[in-house]
């Protein structure tokens, strides 16, 4: 997939929060959502497992910030 081809999901801006995209995509009843940059265009996407993955990962404390 790229940013030639957006998905069917939300559109997303590049800087929106993981706890945020999450609901986003998931309220949309999707599995994936473009990413867009300051300008409105479509720049990549995210799927949820991309967003589960990166809100798994350990703080830099080294601790899990979800369990």
């Amino acid at each position: 997939m790229t940013a030639e081809q957006p998905l069917n999901g939300p559109t997303l801006p590049q800087d929106m929060v993981l706890e945020e995209a999450l609901q986003a995509v998931t309220s949309a009843r999707a599995n994936s959502a473009n990413i867009s940059d300051e300008h409105g265009r479509v720049v990549g996407c995210v799927s949820l497992v991309d967003i589960a993955t990166a809100m798994a990962r350990p703080q830099k404390n080294g601790e899990q910030r979800y369990q």
